[in-house]
Parts: structure tokens; C-alpha cells; sequence
């Protein structure tokens, strides 16, 4: 089961890049979810509560696809993959994490490769500044 919900996210996050509607993602989180960023010069987070993670995704909303690599699931709660960016496929992303409870993500860690090419990921980058809504 986690597998699936990681390829839901990700189906969801897609979506979301190409409409500007990221709902269906959200709606994946449990009430109680976390989820944060490390990997660059700094972490980002983490957005405790589904609230969070809204604001989190409508201040900055991702700007690429995601292409997910193997799935590894560990037990029935854990799962991970490595991804790329769709519009920078011989680049490394990094890796998502996910723990999930039932049918929702309650913890969502993002690994980002600090060699990938996403600008709007550049935590150096002073005018991204999603570090600095730690809620």
C-alpha cells in the first residue's frame, strides 16, 4: 500500500505542476502531516499540519514534474524513490520518503540533490525564501 500512495503523490504533483491545482495532493496528507526539505544549504522545514504544507505548496508551488525511479518499500508504513525533474531528466533530483498511516502520508521527506538543476529549489538562492515560512 504505501507504494501506491507514493505513485498517487506523484500522479497528483504532476497534475498540479500542469494545472496549478494541487488539492489532490494535499487531500493525500493526514491533518496531523509533516513534511520538509534537506539536501542544500539549508533545510526547509518542517510544515507540521496539512494547513502548513497548503501554504507551503501555494507560497512556492513546484514547477516541474516529477519522474520517479525504483520504489523501495520498507514494511507496511515506508516507502522511497528517487526522482528527476521531467524538464531536466539527466540531472539528479534526489529522493522522496514517505511514511504513511492507512490510506494518508503522515511524514514526507524530501532529499534534494545538491547537484540537480531546479531553480525554484535553490535554497541558496536568496529569493526563495519557503526556508524562512517554518511553521
Amino acid at each position: 500500500m504505501p507504494e501506491s500512495i507514493l505513485l498517487r503523490y506523484v500522479a497528483f504533483h504532476n497534475h498540479g505542476v500542469r494545472t496549478g491545482d494541487f488539492s489532490r495532493v494535499l487531500k493525500l496528507f493526514s491533518r496531523e502531516a509533516s513534511m520538509s526539505f534537506h539536501g542544500r544549504s539549508r533545510p526547509i522545514g518542517p510544515f507540521q499540519g496539512r494547513e502548513a504544507i497548503a501554504g507551503a505548496f501555494a507560497a512556492h508551488p513546484p514547477d516541474d514534474e516529477l519522474v520517479l525511479g525504483a520504489v523501495e518499500t520498507k514494511g507496511t508504513q515506508l516507502v522511497s524513490s528517487r526522482y528527476r525533474w521531467r524538464a531536466h531528466p539527466d540531472a539528479p533530483g534526489g529522493q522522496l520518503h514517505l511514511r504513511v498511516e492507512r490510506t494518508q502520508i503522515v511524514e514526507l521527506t524530501i532529499h534534494i540533490d545538491p547537484r540537480g538543476t531546479n531553480p525554484s529549489l535553490d535554497l541558496r538562492n536568496p529569493s526563495n525564501n519557503l526556508g524562512d515560512t517554518k511553521t
